[in-house]
């Protein structure tokens, strides 16, 4: 029995390592954190814009703040879809938001 237990810890350990987090949270929170890069695409693609040449500070503040959540939120949703899946709906919202 305790070699079955040990295991069963086993390999629950090594789908962790697999697949990170992916066995505990839902759907909704990937496709969330999908459309939150989306939306922090856009916000950065704006940010670009509104800063001028890089030469009004706040929207530069926007535009580097936008990168890095979007490239977070990316970063979290390619743990559980395939990298060009991914991608293609990052840069799909992105364009449809411009």
């Amino acid at each position: 029995m305790l070699k079955t237990l040990m295991k069963a810890r086993l390999e629950l350990a090594n789908y962790k390592a697999h697949y990170g987090r992916a066995g505990v949270r839902g759907t909704a929170s990937r496709a969330a954190e999908r459309t939150l890069a989306g939306l922090a695409e856009i916000g950065w693609m704006a940010g670009i814009k509104l800063s001028a040449g890089f030469t009004r500070w706040p929207w530069i503040a926007v535009t580097f703040a936008s990168a890095a959540v979007s490239f977070f939120c990316m970063s979290l949703a390619v743990r559980t879809i395939p990298m060009g899946t991914a991608y293609a709906v990052w840069t799909g919202l992105g364009a449809a938001g411009i």
